[in-house]
Protein backbone atom coordinates (compact mmCIF):
# COMPACT_ATOMS: atom_id res chain seq x y z
CA UNK A 1 0.00 0.00 0.00
CA UNK A 2 1.80 3.34 -1.05
CA UNK A 3 1.22 6.92 0.78
CA UNK A 4 -1.80 7.72 -1.68
CA UNK A 5 -3.62 5.04 -1.24
CA UNK A 6 -5.06 5.70 1.99
CA UNK A 7 -5.03 9.25 2.47
CA UNK A 8 -1.13 9.66 2.77
CA UNK A 9 0.99 12.72 2.57
CA UNK A 10 1.30 12.45 -1.28
CA UNK A 11 -2.74 12.22 -1.99
CA UNK A 12 -3.98 14.23 -4.98
CA UNK A 13 -6.49 16.77 -3.50
CA UNK A 14 -9.58 15.76 -4.94
CA UNK A 15 -10.67 19.43 -6.14
CA UNK A 16 -7.76 20.27 -8.08
CA UNK A 17 -8.15 16.26 -9.63
CA UNK A 18 -11.81 17.60 -11.10
CA UNK A 19 -11.36 18.40 -14.97
CA UNK A 20 -13.95 21.48 -14.51
CA UNK A 21 -11.18 23.26 -13.39
CA UNK A 22 -7.94 21.98 -15.27
CA UNK A 23 -6.93 25.20 -16.76
CA UNK A 24 -6.81 26.99 -13.55
CA UNK A 25 -5.01 24.17 -11.54
CA UNK A 26 -2.54 24.03 -14.64
CA UNK A 27 -1.55 27.62 -14.43
CA UNK A 28 -1.11 27.30 -10.81
CA UNK A 29 0.84 24.34 -10.91
CA UNK A 30 2.98 26.04 -13.06
CA UNK A 31 3.87 28.60 -11.10
CA UNK A 32 4.26 26.06 -8.51
CA UNK A 33 7.23 23.93 -10.01
CA UNK A 34 8.48 27.37 -11.01
CA UNK A 35 8.84 28.75 -7.85
CA UNK A 36 10.55 25.11 -6.90
CA UNK A 37 12.55 25.57 -9.91
CA UNK A 38 13.85 29.38 -8.41
CA UNK A 39 14.92 28.58 -5.19
CA UNK A 40 16.69 25.54 -6.45
CA UNK A 41 18.51 27.17 -9.58
CA UNK A 42 18.46 31.06 -7.93
CA UNK A 43 21.97 33.10 -9.13
CA UNK A 44 21.75 36.53 -7.35
CA UNK A 45 21.26 39.68 -9.51
CA UNK A 46 23.80 42.15 -7.72
CA UNK A 47 22.38 45.25 -9.27
CA UNK A 48 20.63 47.65 -6.67
CA UNK A 49 17.37 49.13 -7.56
CA UNK A 50 18.09 50.72 -4.15
CA UNK A 51 20.26 50.80 -1.31
CA UNK A 52 18.89 52.94 2.16
CA UNK A 53 22.56 54.07 3.73
CA UNK A 54 20.50 55.62 6.22
CA UNK A 55 20.49 53.85 9.90
CA UNK A 56 16.78 54.77 10.78
CA UNK A 57 15.05 53.87 7.90
CA UNK A 58 17.09 50.69 7.71
CA UNK A 59 16.26 49.37 11.30
CA UNK A 60 12.87 50.25 10.56
CA UNK A 61 12.41 48.07 7.06
CA UNK A 62 14.45 45.38 9.21
CA UNK A 63 11.71 45.50 12.28
CA UNK A 64 9.16 45.59 9.39
CA UNK A 65 11.08 42.54 8.08
CA UNK A 66 11.35 40.59 11.11
CA UNK A 67 7.40 41.84 11.89
CA UNK A 68 6.67 39.69 8.77
CA UNK A 69 8.26 36.75 9.57
CA UNK A 70 7.00 36.49 13.02
CA UNK A 71 3.88 37.25 11.35
CA UNK A 72 4.30 33.79 8.99
CA UNK A 73 5.21 31.88 11.96
CA UNK A 74 2.46 32.72 13.98
CA UNK A 75 -0.04 32.37 11.00
CA UNK A 76 1.06 29.01 10.59
CA UNK A 77 0.20 27.80 14.06
CA UNK A 78 -3.08 29.54 13.89
CA UNK A 79 -4.28 26.86 11.18
CA UNK A 80 -2.26 24.20 11.76
CA UNK A 81 1.54 24.18 11.53
CA UNK A 82 1.99 20.56 11.18
CA UNK A 83 -0.68 19.80 9.11
CA UNK A 84 0.52 22.88 6.50
CA UNK A 85 4.25 21.43 6.55
CA UNK A 86 2.97 17.59 6.28
CA UNK A 87 4.20 16.38 9.28
CA UNK A 88 0.60 15.45 10.76
CA UNK A 89 0.18 13.72 7.50
CA UNK A 90 3.13 11.56 8.02
CA UNK A 91 2.94 11.01 11.49
CA UNK A 92 -0.87 9.86 11.21
CA UNK A 93 0.49 7.52 7.99
CA UNK A 94 3.20 5.79 10.36
CA UNK A 95 0.75 5.31 12.94
CA UNK A 96 -1.24 3.62 10.34
CA UNK A 97 -4.42 6.01 11.45
CA UNK A 98 -6.90 8.09 9.06
CA UNK A 99 -6.51 11.36 10.02
CA UNK A 100 -9.41 13.30 11.97
CA UNK A 101 -12.01 15.03 9.93
CA UNK A 102 -11.22 19.02 9.88
CA UNK A 103 -13.49 20.98 12.33
CA UNK A 104 -16.11 23.67 11.00
CA UNK A 105 -14.54 26.82 9.28
CA UNK A 106 -13.19 29.32 12.12
CA UNK A 107 -11.72 32.58 12.26
CA UNK A 108 -8.90 32.16 15.22
CA UNK A 109 -7.00 35.57 16.03
CA UNK A 110 -5.73 37.39 13.25
CA UNK A 111 -7.93 35.71 10.45
CA UNK A 112 -10.66 38.22 12.22
CA UNK A 113 -8.60 41.39 10.87
CA UNK A 114 -7.00 39.79 7.31
CA UNK A 115 -8.43 36.80 5.42
CA UNK A 116 -4.83 35.50 4.39
CA UNK A 117 -2.12 36.65 7.61
CA UNK A 118 0.78 33.87 6.61
CA UNK A 119 0.50 35.26 3.20
CA UNK A 120 0.93 38.57 4.15
CA UNK A 121 3.30 37.66 6.18
CA UNK A 122 5.33 36.92 3.23
CA UNK A 123 4.40 39.66 1.31
CA UNK A 124 6.41 41.87 3.64
CA UNK A 125 9.23 39.72 3.94
CA UNK A 126 9.26 39.95 0.26
CA UNK A 127 8.94 43.73 -0.04
CA UNK A 128 10.01 45.25 2.91
CA UNK A 129 14.03 45.48 2.46
CA UNK A 130 16.87 48.38 2.38
CA UNK A 131 18.49 46.64 -0.16
CA UNK A 132 16.25 45.65 -3.02
CA UNK A 133 18.56 43.93 -5.81
CA UNK A 134 16.85 42.95 -9.40
CA UNK A 135 17.26 39.22 -8.26
CA UNK A 136 15.08 40.60 -5.18
CA UNK A 137 13.01 42.01 -7.06
CA UNK A 138 12.24 39.58 -9.61
CA UNK A 139 11.73 36.74 -6.39
CA UNK A 140 9.49 39.41 -4.65
CA UNK A 141 7.65 40.39 -8.31
CA UNK A 142 7.12 35.78 -8.92
CA UNK A 143 6.18 35.41 -5.54
CA UNK A 144 3.68 38.00 -5.14
CA UNK A 145 2.01 36.85 -8.41
CA UNK A 146 1.67 33.45 -6.60
CA UNK A 147 0.58 34.31 -3.85
CA UNK A 148 -2.70 36.23 -5.53
CA UNK A 149 -3.39 33.34 -7.85
CA UNK A 150 -3.37 31.02 -4.68
CA UNK A 151 -5.33 32.37 -2.37
CA UNK A 152 -7.67 32.95 -5.39
CA UNK A 153 -8.34 29.00 -5.75
CA UNK A 154 -7.81 28.44 -2.14
CA UNK A 155 -10.52 30.75 -1.70
CA UNK A 156 -12.87 28.99 -4.29
CA UNK A 157 -12.07 25.95 -2.63
CA UNK A 158 -13.13 27.52 0.61
CA UNK A 159 -16.10 28.61 -0.54
CA UNK A 160 -17.33 25.53 -1.68
CA UNK A 161 -15.97 23.56 1.50
CA UNK A 162 -17.37 26.23 4.27
CA UNK A 163 -20.68 28.17 2.39
CA UNK A 164 -20.40 30.54 5.05
CA UNK A 165 -16.93 31.82 4.08
CA UNK A 166 -18.50 33.83 1.09
CA UNK A 167 -20.18 36.44 4.36
CA UNK A 168 -16.63 36.04 5.81
CA UNK A 169 -14.65 37.01 2.39
CA UNK A 170 -17.02 40.01 1.36
CA UNK A 171 -16.49 41.31 5.31
CA UNK A 172 -12.71 40.79 6.07
CA UNK A 173 -9.87 42.06 3.27
CA UNK A 174 -7.87 39.49 2.19
CA UNK A 175 -4.08 40.88 2.89
CA UNK A 176 -4.05 44.19 4.05
CA UNK A 177 -5.72 44.75 7.23
CA UNK A 178 -8.80 47.56 7.97
CA UNK A 179 -8.90 47.74 4.42
CA UNK A 180 -13.02 47.80 4.37
CA UNK A 181 -13.19 50.77 6.89
CA UNK A 182 -11.69 52.74 4.27
CA UNK A 183 -14.89 51.65 1.50
CA UNK A 184 -17.70 53.44 1.04
CA UNK A 185 -21.13 51.06 2.57
CA UNK A 186 -24.14 50.55 0.54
Amino acid sequence: MSLTDRGGPFQIHQNHANPSRKLGYFVYQIFSRTTVILYIFWQPIPYLLWNFSNETIRIVLYSIFIFGALLVTYSSFLIDHFELFGLKQVFYYFLNKDIPEKPPFKMPGLFKIVRHPLDLGFLIVFWFTPEMSIGHLQLAIFMTCYLFIGTHYEERDLIKKFPSYEEYKQTTPRFIPFLYLFRKHK
